[in-house]
Formats: structure tokens, sequence, C-alpha cells
């Protein structure tokens, strides 16, 4: 498998010269984009096998040296949760440090974190990853802390615009996990669009 995995570079977007030419390539790039390196990571996976693929392959198939990834990525579970998740920084955004004049509000402004994720996210990249942590259960277990940390932020909205404990403790996870087993869902299936599965899952809990 080893001499199949082609090596191609993964630069931050300041990689070209000032004149619009690309640098010559001397040693390994010392700038490295880590949503790119995780989409190189995933396809990798997809194409050969999450327990096949070694973390030192995905380094020479991203062009960087194995201290460099390991500088972004401790693992290869640290890979698939890494880069451009759902329910990423974007729709955090729209939660932190926030509040809605009232829960009713609230409510509206959750329904639109849940379908964030959806408008610009890498559709081919997002299928494998979550396809990948469905197959693997250490990754979902792996994925907890994620899925915990978002839930925690939801929490903390619904109880800045009022919503009291435990309630907006328990909505937090539940909106969180519908969210999650939605992305899932669209990802085992063939349907382009995940937004439907979005709007059905959040319509469960609000």
């Amino acid at each position: 498998m080893a001499d199949r995995i082609k090596p191609f570079a993964i630069l931050s977007p300041d990689r070209d010269r000032k004149d619009g030419k690309p640098r010559r390539n001397v040693g390994r790039p010392a700038v490295i984009d880590p949503d790119a390196t995780a989409a190189c990571a995933l396809r990798l996976f997809d194409e050969f096998g999450y327990d096949a693929v070694t973390m030192e392959q995905v380094a020479k198939a991203a062009g960087i040296g194995r201290k460099s990834l390991y500088r972004y990525f401790a693992s290869k579970a640290d890979l698939v949760w890494g880069g451009n998740l759902p329910v990423g920084s974007k729709a955090t955004a729209m939660l932190e440090g926030k509040k809605a004049k009232d829960t009713e509000s609230a409510f509206d402004t959750l329904r639109e974190y849940a379908r964030a994720g959806s408008e610009d996210v890498d559709a081919e990249v997002t299928r494998i990853r979550l396809r990948l942590t469905d197959q693997h259960r250490e990754l979902a277990g792996y994925g907890y802390s994620f899925l915990s940390d978002r839930g925690r932020i939801i929490s903390e909205y619904l109880q800045r615009s009022g919503v009291e404990q435990p309630r907006a403790a328990y909505l937090g996870a539940a909106i969180i996990s519908v969210i999650h087993s939605a992305w899932v869902l669209w990802a085992l299936s063939d349907d382009a669009d995940p937004a439907p599965y979005l709007e059905d899952a959040i319509g469960v809990i609000l």
C-alpha cells in the first residue's frame, strides 16, 4: 500500500510568492494547513482503511514532516476529528457570550444553529469522517469530548437566555445529540444535502 500513496504538499495559502509564482520547495514546508492535512488523511483512511494507514504515511502523502504532523495531530483519531467539523466555529460563534431576549427567540437561534454547519461544509470530507466514526467505536468515543463541549455551549446560551437548570443542561445534551445523529444518518445516505436531516432532527426537540 505504501507505494500507492503519492505525496502532495499541504501548505497554507501564503506559500506563493508576491509575484504570483510558486516558491521552490526546499525541504519540508514550514507552514501547514491543518484542515487540508486532516482532509488528506481522511481520504487515505477512506481508500486504504483507517487501521491500515499510519501517521508516517499521512505525513508522506501530505508532503510534510512527521514531527510537523504530530505538532498539530497527536493521533489518527485527532486527524479524524480535527479540521473543519460540522457545528464548527461558525455555528458556535452564534451562541458563545450571547443571549436571546426570551426563550422562544433562543429556540429560533438554535434552529439556525442546527442548520449553520451545512452551509459551507466540505461534503465529501464530512461524509468520510462521519462514516469512519460510525464504523469505529473508539472514534465515536473519542469525539465525546467534542460533542460534550458543544452541548455545554448550548446549555450556557440557554441559561443566559432565561432557561433554568437543569432544563438548560438537558436541552444542550439533547440538541447536540440529535444534530450529530442527523449528520451521521445523512453521511450513511446518498443524499447530497444534509439540511433536511438537520431540520427534522432539531424539530424533534424544539
